[in-house]
């Protein structure tokens, strides 16, 4: 078995991030500045931009695959693994901070607006997922499987309101 985790910085993953904090950070409650309409995210989810990096992606599984022929393994001699990738913080309503104020940021390190985290979860996720899934069968890996992790993390996310603090349960880290 081979596990293979790609695809997720094609969609530039920490630049996104980056912007989601930024905009979260300076920008008020009251003029709330989303991220997922700055045009430096949204470029990553265009058509054009999906179809390119799932292209990509399916070069670099077929390349997996020639390496494992050379390497005298048949197809059917090995599985192909792909993981996807899990939602690291909840939806807007799922978090334990309030939108107002920095405490989302500068205790639970999630300083995102609650649409953006909306908009994560239900775009940019599932985006990323197809396109790191569909990818293998574009390749013609018929010995592909999917690691289903998109909602492993589901109830454990950072800043789940699911999740407590170390501080609660006296303990200091």
């Amino acid at each position: 078995m081979v596990v293979v985790s790609i695809g997720g910085n094609n969609f530039n993953f920490g630049s996104i991030v980056q912007s989601c904090v930024t905009d979260f950070l300076t920008s008020p409650t009251w003029w709330k500045d989303y991220c997922n309409d700055d045009s430096s995210v949204t470029a990553n989810f265009t058509s054009s931009n999906i179809a390119t990096q799932r292209a990509k992606i399916a070069t670099a599984y077929t390349n997996l695959r020639t390496a494992m022929r050379n390497a005298g393994y048949a197809d059917s001699a090995w599985t192909m693994l792909v993981q996807n990738y899990p939602s690291p913080i909840p939806n807007g309503a799922g978090f334990r901070y309030s939108e107002s104020g920095y405490t989302r940021q500068s205790t639970g390190g999630c300083g995102f607006w609650n649409a953006d985290a909306n908009w994560a979860n239900s775009t940019a996720l599932p985006t990323i997922n197809g396109a790191v899934t569909g990818a293998a069968g574009d390749a013609g890996i018929t010995n592909a499987k999917t690691l289903k992790l998109a909602s492993a993390f589901n109830g454990r996310r950072l800043c789940e309101n699911t999740v407590g603090l170390y501080e609660e349960v006296g303990l200091t880290s």
